[in-house]
């Protein structure tokens, strides 16, 4: 269905009987497949295209009645109420209403259609039984198996023999294990059987294993105390996780001393300290243990100390219009609060209380919370979205929060190439920031999921052995309370051919040690419409007919690179647009990409060769890496830096290398990082406070193939220390509040963060500088400063809380060169003060079209670095809260934009920044009028599922990359799903960064709970960002000011990243992360300080470009947001106008 791109506003969605204006009416039955009433059946009738809608519900008898019906042809369909499992809707019944309306009565029953349609249910067994070491059973265990591709699972518990069977299991190879009862002591030194290979066989469906499983005895030790001062705490439990094994996991029970003991396998375990619902202390940091994989004994001794809280969050959770959270099964709700501080990478989970109810002891920070609900317990209902909370002292008390109905419904098809519907798809609703629900195809290709109200992400997830692929993308859908949405099908593709695939080294040897991802993609698109690990040096995908592009991702670290393919153009020098007609940054990720890939022609299967697939046989050769950069980290006088541990990264600058890391030898500080000939650029990240963590530009680096390059790293010291304090307009101390400070450093900005202590004071290490040994310091115009550091506060969005803060005045400082008294103001210690609001900018927003918008996104920041935001209303009105500036330094000047993307439209409009002056005595501001205009497109979004073990690599449709290694998350699902989200709105523009483009919401689920992982990832996740010149050119933004960043929505600023490597070349950049966000490439505004009167452009000249944008100005050209340096005025009334295009021709005239 094509949806207008004003959103679900202009789709009529006929909820119920009454809705509708028509006078028809349809009566009918839904039965069961043994004829039998199905109760309050919900049954729907769409118009043929599906724009429009009914519902109603079936009555105890299966009886149902469709009223005021219009004319025109309507389809009744009809799903049982409780989203059984067992039955699907029936086949569809067209009928036709004429205008004279009347009553149509069914013929027959419509019969739900049972899942056992879908296919033969599985029969096979297998029995056996579990025993220790000396033959003694082994009741009350749990056996577990799983198919070879993992799609299937199957467990079963032994009886008091020790026996067991496992039943519906469906033919092919199961791996069974068998795991030591839990909270069983007398077993709790068992570690898991060893996995057990078995082959089911549509002849042999019914085995008996000959021997038993076996439980072996542990010889891995971890022995401990948990203590809260000099005293051990009894009743704690404590973990032990193994994230690389199955069933990896053991907790256990302190005795009343404190003391701990768990029995393990080899491999690296983590270990730490569940919180409880009645712990009064902060929850200790997790320690990791390594233990041999071998016979040999171990043990590892460790404690974990209780501290005291700094504060601490309480309330209630539970449903909507009800007293009492829902009775739980046992001891576990199945329900519970997870706590993540994004600045100190502290997290907690605690299961609520069985009424509800929560108490969680935390450090000073401030949290990002989400609610976790098992969805089979809970299945109607949704969790809310929770706004960031602060911890500074005492209790905080959020009161009840309500959980969200699952009262919308979205409703579709999976369908072939000829509309036939597809039986056993599974398909996922996903918010990117969110809830996660699924559904699967009946017998006739239908679902229907349950949702709460809000945006969703509708995508189908298609198994390997499905037979069909899905090479399109997922649908957004907008839903409110009580709608009923049927959104377009899902097409699928035939797998028309298999491609399988070896990778061998250059003297023919298949490299089955090697880890990569095989891809497929189409001509015009580096997203790839097919995928596969490669394992054992060999790949297998299946494919869709056509010219096919066949490639391999390497993973990070990897001993080999790729090599240079013949492609079918064999012209590598026509630009990206010329290739692809696509995006210029997709078709630049498609350049890079071709030079290593294969051209396969897959053939269309006909009908005669429906039953079989063609096989095209594909060989990838790669070279072995045989090359070494080597250096040390020295200081400015020279000298070796030893002491200070970290990494040093290589970047390649052609796509067919792997991105490389070798850890810093503290003792000498020397690094070696080997390589394959090309050109890297390295970069850097350090553990220490004494030198700059990162540098602010790669260091590039020629290797030749088979050679040791030596480059050598001069740290930058961070001698210089400001500090300061922040303080409340009654002049409190505030703790826990975001301090940003930049110093103009080089070619670039040194820019860092930090969080105010528990007294309200921050200190920063800034970078030595020594003009004398020319590092490009910022001078000012009597040569007389020695750089400019500015200051400020990054508070959250005030909104209508009468006790929020906005942001203090950003504060420039100068250092002189010349010797500084005791009295200098530069050894003042800096004091910035929040401002409270008084006063409130409306305005609206309008289309091109002249009509008002809703849901436009409204960014504002003035010129002293305060900030604010809000949404528009029904009506197209926004109302911003804004503090006026009495102070000196203060500007009440505001610079006010907004952006926009329609719901279920990938379009994304902008408004050209409008400038506004709040000065004067007014507490309620007209502010501007915004007009929107188109800008572009957004990439869809997209879900893909994957397996941890296996990791994953994918490009994105604009030529954006995410690269995560097997085995990243901490987590002992097997399966988790990644949603990236292209995102326009919720991406604030300040005076301190603004968005080169839009960013992208990516997160991260476990399969199995729904549950987000937000605990820092086991290793670095690989992302690569895009950007065009045109793009950086139409914001006047430097190259060397453009920084990866993520969104921190406590603070509603940017935390921009340090160690990453920008490409100019290929107009990228590449970061590791070991967390996902909301990530965007932004742009440190360049005119931090004082910049030259007349440098519109900001580029430390006065030139013909500067002279343009002023006359643009006069004109009322269209200009995009930060172009024009509103701080480079000359008359001091912060506007660009004709007095500034007169300086600057007089200063140009007099240059030359």
């Amino acid at each position: 269905m094509k949806l207008p791109s004003d959103g679900p506003s202009n789709v009529q969605l006929i909820l119920n009987a009454v809705d509708a204006d028509g006078t028809g009416t349809i009566s009918g039955q839904i039965t069961l497949p043994e004829g039998s009433p199905a109760p309050y059946a919900e049954v729907y009738a769409d118009t043929d295209d599906y724009t429009h809608s009914l519902y109603t519900e079936a009555d105890e008898s299966g009886m149902f009645t469709l009223e005021n019906i219009p004319e025109g042809s309507w389809i009744i369909s009809a799903y049982l109420r409780d989203d059984s499992d067992e039955y699907g809707s029936p086949e569809t019944v067209t009928l036709e209403m004429t205008s004279a309306g009347g009553t149509q009565n069914l013929a027959e029953p419509l019969i739900l259609a049972s899942v056992l349609d879908i296919g033969e249910v599985p029969v096979g067994q297998i029995h056996g039984s579990v025993i220790l070491p000396n033959t003694q059973p082994v009741p009350n265990t749990f056996v577990h198996a799983e198919n070879d591709d993992y799609t299937e699972f199957a467990s079963a518990q032994t009886d008091e023999n020790g026996n067991f069977t496992l039943t519906g299991l469906a033919d092919g190879t199961w791996t069974l294990h068998a795991t030591p009862p839990y909270d069983n002591k007398d077993f709790e030194q068992y570690v898991p059987s060893m996995p057990l290979q078995v082959e089911l066989m549509p002849d042999y469906k019914d085995i008996t294993l000959e021997h038993s499983l076996v439980l072996h005895q542990s010889v891995k030790h971890i022995q401990g105390f948990v203590k809260k001062g000099d005293q051990g705490m009894g009743n704690i439990l404590v973990f032990a996780s193994n994230w690389d094994t199955p069933d990896g996991f053991k907790e256990v029970k302190t005795k009343a001393d404190g003391k701990f003991d768990i029995w393990v396998g080899h491999g690296t375990w983590e270990v730490g300290v569940f919180q409880s619902h009645e712990a009064l202390w902060v929850l200790p940091e997790p320690k990791t243990v390594e233990f041999s994989d071998d016979d040999k004994a171990e043990m590892e001794s460790m404690t974990f100390v209780l501290s005291e809280p700094d504060g601490s969050l309480s309330g209630q959770i539970l449903p909507r219009n009800a007293d009492q959270f829902p009775p739980p099964e046992g001891d576990d709700v199945g329900a519970g609060i997870e706590l993540f501080n994004r600045d100190t990478g502290y997290s907690v989970y605690v299961a609520l209380n069985p009424d509800g109810k929560f108490h969680i002891p935390l450090p000073f920070g401030t949290y990002e919370a989400y609610l976790w609900l098992d969805p089979e317990r809970y299945p109607d209902f949704a969790s809310p979205v929770f706004e960031p909370v602060e911890i500074d002292g005492g209790e905080k008390k959020v009161g009840i929060i309500y959980l969200e109905k699952r009262d919308a419904t979205i409703r579709g098809a999976v369908t072939d190439a000829q509309g036939t519907g597809i039986p056993g798809i599974f398909v996922s609703a996903w918010q990117p920031d969110g809830a996660y629900y699924d559904g699967e195809t009946d017998s006739r290709g239908n679902y229907k999921i349950s949702v709460s109200p809000g945006k969703w992400i509708v995508e189908p997830s298609v198994g390997e052995d499905a037979g069909v692929l899905f090479t399109g993308y997922s649908q957004e859908v907008w839903l409110k309370p009580g709608d009923v949405r049927m959104i377009s099908p899902f097409e699928m593709e035939d797998v028309g051919n298999v491609i399988i695939g070896t990778v061998q080294a250059e003297d023919g040897t298949k490299l089955t040690d090697l880890v990569a991802w095989a891809y497929a993609r189409l001509e015009n698109s580096p997203r790839p419409v097919s995928k596969a690990r490669v394992e054992n040096g060999e790949f297998r995908m299946n494919v869709p007919a056509g010219t096919l592009y066949v490639g391999l991702r390497l993973d990070m670290q990897s001993r080999y690179s790729l090599k240079e393919e013949l492609t079918p153009s064999g012209n590598r020098s026509r630009s990206a647009s010329e290739m692809t007609g696509t995006s210029a940054t997709a078709g630049a990720a498609i350049a890079e990409m071709r030079p290593y890939e294969q051209a396969i022609q897959a053939s269309q299967r006909d009908a005669a060769r429906k039953s079989s697939k063609d096989d095209l046989s594909v060989t990838i050769t790669l070279t072995s890496n045989d090359a070494f950069i080597r250096g040390t980290l020295k200081n400015a006088a020279g000298e070796a830096v030893t002491g200070v541990s970290g990494h040093v990264s290589a970047t390649p600058d052609d796509s067919g290398h792997a991105w490389q890391e070798a850890e810093i030898n503290t003792a000498d500080g020397s690094f070696n990082i080997p390589v394959s000939g090309g050109v890297w650029n390295l970069s850097y990240e350090l553990g220490t406070d004494a030198y700059m963590s990162s540098p602010l530009e790669p260091i590039q680096v020629q290797v030749t193939t088979g050679t040791t390059e030596t480059q050598d790293i001069t740290l930058t010291d961070l001698g210089q220390e400001v500090s300061g304090t922040v303080k409340d307009p009654e002049g409190k101390l505030v703790s826990n509040t975001r301090v940003w400070m930049r110093v103009p450093y080089g070619d670039g900005t040194f820019d860092t963060q930090m969080t105010t202590d528990s007294e309200g004071r921050f200190t920063f290490s800034l970078p030595t500088n020594n003009v004398d040994q020319g590092t490009g310091a910022k001078k000012a115009s009597k040569d007389t400063a020695q750089y400019v550091y500015c200051v400020g506060t990054a508070q959250s969005y005030c909104g209508s809380d009468i006790n929020c803060l906005m942001q203090s005045i950003t504060t420039c400082q100068q250092y002189y060169l010349r010797k500084r008294s005791p009295s200098s103001k530069d050894n003042d210690e800096i004091v910035l003060t929040l401002r409270s609001p008084d006063a409130a900018v409306q305005g609206t927003v309008f289309g091109g079209n002249g009509e008002t918008v809703e849901g436009a996104f409204v960014t504002a920041y003035s010129v002293d670095g305060q900030k604010a935001a809000d949404y528009t209303d029904e009506n197209g009105a926004y109302e911003l809260n804004v503090a006026k500036s009495a102070e000196e330094g203060g500007s009440d000047i505001w610079i006010i934009s907004a952006v926009y993307k329609p719901a279920e439209d990938n379009v994304y409009y902008r408004s050209t920044e409008a400038r506004l002056d709040i000065s004067g005595d007014e507490t309620e501001i007209t502010g501007p009028d915004l007009s929107l205009k188109r800008m572009g497109i957004l990439p869809p979004s997209e879900t893909h599922e994957f397996r941890v073990e296996e990791g994953w690599s994918h490009t994105l449709s604009d030529g954006a990359m995410i690269q995560i290694p097997p085995d990243a998350f901490r987590t002992l699902n097997k399966e988790v799903t990644i949603v990236i989200e292209p995102r326009m709105e919720d991406l604030p523009d300040n005076a301190e960064d603004r968005n080169v483009s839009y960013g992208y919401v990516i997160t991260i689920y476990e399969n199995s709970t729904g549950k987000e992982i937000v605990d820092e990832f086991n290793k670095d996740v690989l992302v690569t960002l895009r950007y065009t010149d045109d793009q950086l050119e139409a914001s006047g933004i430097r190259e060397a000011d453009i920084r990866p960043a993520y969104y921190l929505p406590a603070s509603d600023s940017w935390q921009t990243v340090k160690h990453f490597t920008i490409d100019k070349k290929n107009n990228k950049i590449i970061f590791p992360t070991k967390h996902f966000s909301t990530w965007s490439l932004v742009a440190m505004r360049s005119d931090t300080g004082t910049p030259d009167p007349g440098d519109i452009n900001n580029d430390g000249s006065l030139a013909l470009g500067d002279l343009i944008l002023a006359l643009r100005v006069c004109a009322n050209f269209s200009l995009s947001s930060g172009v024009v340096n509103l701080a480079a005025d000359v008359n001091s009334d912060v506007k660009i106008g004709l007095e500034e295009a007169v300086y600057i021709l007089r200063a140009i005239a007099a240059n030359n």
